[in-house]
C-alpha cells in the first residue's frame, strides 16, 4: 500500500497541516510615511540580523 493510498483513507477532519515560516529581524522598509510636512525617521539595523524560524 502506497503513501497516497493510506492518506486517502484518513478523514479530512483528522488531518493537521503544519507550516514553517521564517523571518530576518534585520528586514526594513525602504520608504516610510509621516504627516505632511514632517520627515519620517527611524533606525536601520547595522548588522545582518538574526534569522528566526517557527512552526
Amino acid at each position: 500500500m502506497g503513501y497516497w493510498s493510506e492518506v486517502r483513507e484518513i478523514e479530512a477532519s483528522k488531518l493537521i497541516f503544519i507550516d514553517e515560516s521564517g523571518v530576518n529581524l534585520a528586514l526594513l522598509r525602504l520608504y516610510a510615511r509621516d504627516l505632511i510636512g514632517r520627515r519620517a525617521r527611524g533606525r536601520k539595523p547595522q548588522k545582518r540580523g538574526v534569522l528566526l524560524g517557527s512552526v
